[in-house]
């Protein structure tokens, strides 16, 4: 496993200069990754290339991260297990920046 690509978004690893947009993607595999398991290029039984994993994170969207289909499988089932429901959406946003764009913060504070 490429441990230090984990976290890094496929625009990093296809080396473009990283932005606010990478920083905060990096930051959603983080949460994603302490919240429920594994990231899907991060699991211990699966040996992936970094192609590949570039594969899987340009083809991952929100819903798909940290909503109810996809990849997402909850380990927890109980009243303490986090909802990440919200970070559907600012993972789509996050993802949808233009490189030099600004994030809407504001925004993403009512979701």
């Amino acid at each position: 496993m490429l441990v230090d690509s984990v976290f890094k978004s496929a625009n990093t690893l296809m080396h473009d200069t990283p932005h606010f947009r990478d920083d905060l993607i990096s930051c959603c595999y983080v949460l994603r990754e302490m919240t429920d398991l594994c990231l899907p290029w991060n699991k211990p039984e699966m040996r992936v290339s970094e192609s590949d994993m570039i594969a899987l994170k340009v083809d991952i969207n929100g819903s798909s991260l940290f909503g109810q289909g996809g990849l997402w499988v909850s380990h927890r089932e109980t009243e303490e297990s986090p909802n990440c429901l919200s970070l559907v959406t600012i993972f789509d946003n996050i993802r949808r920046l233009e490189w030099g764009e600004e994030p809407n913060y504001k925004l993403w504070a009512t979701q």
